[in-house]
C-alpha cells in the first residue's frame, strides 16, 4: 500500500488575519480527499487593528473554496465546503473530489484558497505558494518492527527492511521517534550510533538501508533540547505499553520530502533471563481472560506485576494487576476479570502481549510474551462435590465453537485447588468427550481417573472446604484453559448419613418402648 500526500505552505494576504500563514493541505491519494489545515494566527494580541476576528466572525457560516490556476475548466470545479467560523479554533475541511479530478492536480505547484464569510459579507483568500510531495508507504519498507524496552534509559527499535531503499547516509535524512501524547503529535530524532556499533546498527559507517536492523536511543544521546519530550514518552512507555507510537524517517530528493512512516505495535522488553522462550497459553473466555505458563523463570522476588494487552482488527483491550511471585510460577496461571467492552475482542485475529515486571534487591527485571490468543469455548461451569466423587457441568459457548473439537477424544485434566495459595490438592484426567454442539454437558469423576494415591482423603478435604470462598478448580487441556469458582456442596451424603443416623435411634428407642411394654 502507498499513500502519497502533499502539503501546501499558505502565504496568506493580510486583508484579515483570523488564519495564520502556517495552515497547509494534505492530501490523500487512496480516499481521493483534500484536507485544509486552518491553523489560527499565533498571536492573538497582535491582531489590535482589526478585532472582527473575535467580536464580529465567529457563528458566521463560511464557505471554503480550493483553487487551482492551471487546471482547465471543468474538469476541476472548485472543491467547496461550509463550516462555522470559531474564534481562535483550528479548522479541518475534507474536500472530496473524483479520482480524474484528484490526479490532475498531484503535479501542481501552484493553488490558493478562498474564505467566504455570510455569504460575501466579508472574502478572505490565501495563496499557496509551495507544494512538497509526501509518500507514506511504510507497510512496504518493513516486514515487522519492534521497540525493545530496557528500563535502564534506553530501547532499541528493531526492523526487518523490506524494499525501500532511502538515502541513509544523506545530509538532510534523519530518523525519529513519535508518539502520541494527550492527541498531539510529539518526536525526538534518533541519534546515529558513533563507537562501538553492532554490525546491523544505524552508524555513520552503515548506509545501506536494507542492512540496518536496530535503531539505538539512549538519553544521554538525545538532543537536549528532545530530553523532555523523551522522557515524557519513556515514562509512558514504563507504566503501559499502548503509548501510540510511530518510527518517522525524513528524507529529501530532487527537492522533494519524503516521509517512511511505521507504527510500533509491539512494544517489549529486553529479555536478559530468556523467560520469553517458555510457553505460555491465552484464553479469552466469557467474562475473563486466562493465562497459564508451562515454566518458571529463575527469579527470586515476592511480587510480580502483570500488565496484558489484547489487540484484535479495530479495538485493544489492557489491564494489570500485582501477584505473588510464588502463586504467578505455580503453572496454574491465572485469570484477569475483564468488563464489557471486552465482548469485541473475541475474534480469531486476537492477538496478546503479556509483560511482567518485578524486583530482585534493586535489579528491576523485564519480559514480554506475544502471540496469538486463542477464543475459550467455555461459557461457564459449575462442579459439584460428593464425599466418593465429582460432577462438572459444562456450558459450552456456541456459534463458532460448534464446530470445534477441542476436547472430544482427547483428555482433558480438572485440576481441584483450596486455600489462599490455591494450591492444587489433587487432579483428574477425563477421557469423556464434550460437544460443543450440545449447550450443556455432565462429567462425573470418581477415584479411577484420579492422579494420585489419597484420592478419597482428597475428595473429603475438598468437599470440607467447598465453602471458603477460596477454592476453586480449572479445566485445562491443549486447546483449554478455564478457571472454576462456582462450586456445589452437595449434601445427599451427608443428609442421608444423617437421616440414617436419626432413623437408627428411633430404631432403637421403639425396641427399647417395646422391651419395657413387654416387662411390663
Amino acid at each position: 500500500m502507498q499513500l502519497l500526500s502533499f502539503i501546501f505552505s499558505a502565504d496568506s494576504q493580510t486583508f484579515i488575519e483570523c488564519f495564520s500563514s502556517t495552515s497547509y493541505v494534505t492530501g490523500n491519494t487512496q480516499l481521493f480527499q483534500l484536507t485544509l489545515h486552518l491553523q489560527p494566527f499565533p498571536d492573538i494580541a497582535m491582531i489590535t487593528s482589526n478585532n472582527m476576528c473575535k467580536t464580529q466572525l465567529p457563528g458566521l457560516l463560511v464557505e471554503a473554496t480550493l483553487k487551482f490556476p492551471r487546471i482547465t475548466f471543468p474538469v476541476l470545479n472548485d472543491p467547496v465546503v461550509s463550516f462555522t467560523y470559531v474564534f481562535n479554533q483550528p479548522q479541518q475541511l475534507i474536500f472530496q473530489l473524483s479520482e480524474l479530478n484528484y490526479n490532475s492536480i498531484i503535479n501542481e505547484q501552484h493553488a490558493m484558497y478562498e474564505l467566504v464569510f455570510d455569504k460575501r459579507v466579508l472574502n478572505y483568500e490565501g495563496a499557496i505558494s509551495s507544494i512538497s510531495h509526501t509518500k507514506l508507504n511504510g507497510t512496504n519498507c518493513y516486514s515487522s518492527i519492534q521497540l525493545q524496552y530496557t528500563g535502564t534509559d534506553r530501547f532499541d527499535i528493531l526492523v526487518e527492511p523490506l524494499n525501500c531503499n532511502p538515502p541513509m547516509t544523506h545530509a538532510q535524512t534523519s530518523v525519529y521517534l513519535a508518539y502520541i501524547d494527550s492527541g498531539v503529535l510529539k518526536q525526538f530524532q534518533l541519534p546515529k550510533c558513533q563507537s562501538g556499533c553492532l554490525a546491523d546498527e544505524y552508524s555513520s559507517s552503515l548506509s545501506d538501508f536494507q542492512l540496518i536492523k536496530r535503531y539505538t536511543v539512549d538519553r544521554s544521546e538525545v538532543l537536549p533540547a528532545e530530553t523532555s519530550i523523551f522522557n515524557a514518552y519513556f515514562a509512558s512507555l514504563s507504566s503501559s505499553r499502548l503509548v501510540q507510537t510511530q518510527l518517522i524517517i525524513y528524507y529529501l530528493q530532487n527537492a522533494i520530502q519524503t516521509q517512511i512512516i511505521q507504527d510500533i505495535t509491539w512494544k517489549v522488553s529486553a529479555d536478559p533471563l530468556s523467560c520469553s522462550s517458555q510457553t505460555i497459553m491465552v484464553q479469552m473466555n466469557a467474562n475473563e481472560i486466562a493465562f497459564q505458563m508451562e515454566q518458571k523463570c529463575a527469579v527470586q522476588a515476592k511480587n510480580i506485576q502483570v500488565e496484558i494487552v489484547l489487540f484484535s482488527v479495530s479495538y485493544n483491550y489492557n489491564t494489570s494487576k500485582t501477584l505473588s511471585l510464588e502463586l504467578f510460577w505455580s503453572g496454574e496461571g491465572t485469570t484477569f476479570e475483564v468488563g464489557g467492552t471486552y465482548s469485541k475482542l473475541r475474534e480469531e485475529t486476537a492477538q496478546y502481549m503479556i509483560n511482567l515486571k518485578y524486583k530482585n534487591e534493586t535489579v528491576l527485571y523485564e519480559h514480554t510474551f506475544t502471540g496469538q490468543a486463542a477464543r475459550g469455548c467455555i461459557k461457564s461451569s459449575r462442579l459439584h462435590s460428593y464425599i466418593d466423587k465429582m460432577c462438572l457441568q459444562i456450558q459450552s459457548e456456541l456459534g463458532q465453537c460448534s464446530t470445534r473439537v477441542h476436547l472430544k477424544e482427547s483428555q482433558f485434566d480438572v485440576m481441584i485447588h483450596t486455600g489462599d495459595n490455591q494450591d492444587v490438592v489433587g487432579e483428574f484426567h477425563v477421557a469423556q468427550e464434550v460437544n460443543y454442539k450440545n449447550e450443556y454437558t455432565e462429567v462425573c469423576m470418581t477415584c479411577d481417573i484420579f492422579a494420585g494415591d489419597k484420592c478419597k482423603e482428597t475428595l473429603k478435604s475438598f468437599y470440607k472446604n467447598v465453602q471458603d470462598g477460596k477454592s476453586g478448580y480449572i479445566i485445562d487441556s491443549d486447546y483449554e484453559f478455564y478457571y472454576g469458582t462456582q462450586l456445589v456442596k452437595e449434601g445427599f451424603n451427608s443428609q442421608l448419613s444423617a437421616s440414617f443416623g436419626v432413623f437408627a435411634v428411633v430404631i432403637v428407642a421403639v425396641a427399647v418402648f417395646l422391651v419395657i411394654t413387654v416387662k411390663m
